[in-house]
């Protein structure tokens, strides 16, 4: 056990290690270790998850429930997390647009052919990923009326296994359903259905052209959406972004309070 003392090492025991040694002296022994190497909790929360994953696949359903509190970094150490993720937010720049503005470069992606700026006009549309875009064995995307898309399936959750389940209903930016799809048929028609090196570089070409990236899209569809459609005598910012982007916790939206809209043309 004392060769043990990296991630792959730890890994590689629970991948092939009999269940029947899997007991919670191990376990708990194998968490100290971590908690040592990785004394960033963000770190440290993503790993135990990775190994939470492992775990549910090799132990029962009854002992996975029994033994799953200790690969979690605590209710205390969760609420520090939090205090330090919403500090290194005040200490970034955040990303300043107007509505008009974002709206106006909106409009003029959604109007081009090229499958790279259809994708980023998605994103700024409706907030889906690049990942969910190219991919329909990732997300699928059906109308529900004239103003809002649904989108089924996204590309990260806490639950790997229920990404696929997962339903938002997505109010859309400036656009009709139809021409969304139009959009995703265009990317999905003339792109590899995962990124590679060469669309990376496309898309961040694309960003440097329109002055917007990706994440700042992503970051703008919940903020734009929130200052245009939510009734905020009823929804906090951080509880629409989460349902607008179809986050597991309230946490992760916390994350996307980066961008600073201003109302109408004036910054």
């Amino acid at each position: 056990m004392s060769s043990l003392s990296s991630l792959s090492s730890i890994t590689e025991f629970f991948q092939e290690q009999p269940v029947s040694k899997i007991t919670n002296e191990v376990l708990e022994t194998f968490a100290d270790t971590l908690k040592k190497l990785y004394p960033n909790l963000n770190t440290l929360s993503t790993t135990f998850s990775k190994l939470r994953k492992i775990l549910r696949v090799r132990l029962s359903t009854k002992r996975f429930e029994e033994i799953k509190y200790i690969f979690s970094i605590g209710k205390d150490n969760f609420y520090k997390r939090k205090e330090l993720g919403e500090k290194a937010l005040l200490d970034k720049t955040p990303f300043v647009i107007t509505t008009d503005e974002y709206k106006k470069i909106l409009l003029k992606l959604s109007q081009s052919t090229n499958p790279y700026e259809n994708m980023l006009a998605i994103t700024m549309a409706i907030g889906s990923r690049p990942a969910e875009i190219l991919s329909e064995d990732v997300a699928d995307f059906e109308p529900i009326d004239k103003n809002h898309i649904k989108q089924i399936g996204v590309a990260k959750y806490r639950d790997s296994d229920k990404g696929r389940l997962v339903e938002i209903e997505k109010r859309i930016i400036k656009l009709s359903p139809n021409k969304i799809f139009s959009m995703i048929d265009n990317v999905r028609d003339n792109l590899p259905s995962s990124s590679t090196p060469a669309t990376n570089d496309a898309m961040r070409r694309v960003a440097k052209k329109y002055g917007i990236n990706f994440q700042q899209a992503r970051d703008g569809y919940a903020s734009v959406s929130f200052e245009l459609y939510a009734d905020k005598t009823k929804m906090t910012r951080n509880a629409w972004i989460s349902k607008a982007l179809g986050h597991s916790n309230g946490y992760t939206s916390i994350n996307y309070n980066r961008t600073n809209v201003v109302s109408g043309d004036q910054v």
